[in-house]
């Protein structure tokens, strides 16, 4: 249920002009106003904005996934190691998934 009234309260957003992906200049920007609507977490925020809106430098942190595939570290550590990928974070980030998930099927 609160699934579908975040991607209810999305669409409402972007339908009333709240919410606009052509103008924001910045994945900062657009992952903060995202998060502002109910039930869109950061990383919810993060994804569409590397994902859909095609953010190249994006890194979702708080990501359990990312976190397993480096070893369990802390947000903070996986960010300052992050540094190091800019900015082609979002490539990283989905090299890193798609190394955990062929890693989990063995």
């Amino acid at each position: 249920m609160a699934r579908a009234q975040a991607i209810q309260s999305l669409a409402t957003a972007i339908n009333i002009g709240d919410l606009d992906f052509e103008l924001c200049c910045s994945p900062e920007s657009i992952i903060k106003k995202l998060m502002e609507i109910p039930g869109v977490s950061s990383q919810t925020a993060t994804y569409i904005a590397m994902r859909a809106l095609g953010y190249t430098d994006v890194f979702p942190e708080t990501d359990l996934v990312i976190r397993k595939a480096l070893g369990n570290k802390k947000p903070k550590e996986m960010r300052e190691l992050s540094e190091q990928w800019r900015p082609w974070r979002s490539y990283a980030t989905m090299a890193l998934w798609d190394s955990y998930h062929k890693e989990e099927k063995k």
